[in-house]
């Protein structure tokens, strides 16, 4: 059996190679930590882990306090479904027993941050199965309390913009093009509160749900040596592309679950329909896992197509058995549509939940002046 070093700035390829089945435990240090992108995934790979046979050691004090809690990883929603998951959980170089009081200071850090955790880097929104379906400060931008879920996309556009602004983004989702991404990863938070438990795994009543911003501070000194290669490739080509109108650097969405896959939960069209095909057809207009309501389903992705592929971004989804990758800022897509060829089957991730990330860089201004993205300004001069 194997037992898990995470390391400062694990990347989203390390966390893909993870075989969960070998997997006995966790060693956490203070300087554990994930890239953007990658701590939703590996939350979504503890779905495929038995509960309670997990063993955690940390190599640092238990946690008392809140803000002990957030100086590490256990203070995000990946250590917080890691504790869910453990069998034993240890601390310092004695590896002392956690006491009985560890679940109970969670908890009180939790309720006492609303369930929107993090600072400096990055903050999420995490929802706690069966207690916290719904985090206290998501419902403060509730406008029907009656439903399933009561916030409407004009309640999570404020909920997002709130998120970038504690981690110190001035403009980011202020323009009518960064809309279309609000849609995309409001529908996407709405999917994982509907199919985010498993029906099929032993998280299926306790699973651990995460909206995550994540940010990479992009200024002419600052180094990226310590990200992965393909990370360090898109600040490259996203800075180049938007040369002297870049912000403050990178935004990470991420909408993490512990359920069973988009395309598995999504009646197949015929017996035949291989995994990959109906992934595929799970992203066409109007196709849904719901009927249609109030909330327009189906349609996120087709939107938030167009204004990945003016701003550059870069999406990529990772679910059950399948991985999907498409970045607009390699400048291949003439049009704003999805690439087929970009969705792969990947053994590796069967019986992981739902994953969707998108990287977009932060506009300085005028996001919404047409000549902004005129490609034909990216052209060498002759």
């Amino acid at each position: 059996m194997t037992i898990l070093n995470i390391v400062e700035h694990c990347a989203t390829d390390e966390v893909r190679a993870w075989n969960m089945a070998v997997v006995s435990g966790f060693r956490l240090t203070r300087a554990s930590s994930f890239e953007p992108g990658a701590q939703g995934l590996a939350l979504a790979k503890l779905a495929t882990h038995r509960k309670g046979e997990l063993s955690v050691h940390c190599a640092f004090p238990e946690p008392q306090s809140a803000d002990e809690f957030e100086a590490t990883l256990l203070g995000g929603p990946f250590g917080i479904s890691l504790i869910r998951h453990a069998k034993e959980v240890t601390f310092g170089p004695m590896h002392t027993p956690a006491s009985n009081e560890v679940d109970v200071n969670l908890a009180r850090f939790y309720r006492a941050r609303e369930g929107l955790l993090g600072k400096g880097q990055s903050c999420s929104l995490v929802c706690v199965d069966p207690g916290y379906r719904l985090p206290p400060k998501l419902k403060i931008y509730a406008l029907h309390e009656d439903r399933d879920f009561p916030v409407n996309r004009s309640g999570f556009h404020q909920l997002l913009s709130s998120m970038a602004s504690a981690l110190g983004f001035r403009r980011f989702l202020t323009s009518t093009v960064e809309s279309s991404l609000n849609s995309f990863i409001f529908e996407s938070f709405v999917n994982s509160q509907e199919h985010g438990q498993s029906s099929l795994n032993s998280v299926a009543r306790q699973g651990v749900r995460a909206l995550l911003m994540e940010k990479v501070v992009i200024h002419r000194t600052t180094k990226h040596d310590a990200l992965s290669q393909t990370m360090q490739d898109y600040i490259a080509r996203s800075s180049e592309a938007v040369g002297g109108n870049l912000g403050l650097g990178l935004v990470c969405l991420t909408v993490a679950d512990q359920g069973d896959g988009i395309h598995v939960t999504l009646p197949a069209a015929t017996p035949q329909e291989t995994a990959t095909a109906r992934f595929a057809r799970a992203f066409l207009p109007g196709v849904s896992r719901k009927a249609q309501g109030e909330i327009k389903r189906g349609l996120g992705l087709s939107y938030a197509l167009s204004a990945a592929h003016r701003m550059r971004a870069r999406i990529e989804i990772h679910s059950s058995g399948v991985h999907f990758v498409q970045d607009f800022s390699l400048e291949e897509s003439k049009y704003p549509q999805l690439n087929i060829e970009g969705i792969v089957e990947d053994p590796a991730l069967i019986g992981s939940g739902t994953v969707v990330s998108i990287w977009v860089p932060e506009f300085e201004a005028g996001l919404d002046q047409p000549d902004l993205f005129d490609r034909k300004s990216l052209l060498p001069s002759a």
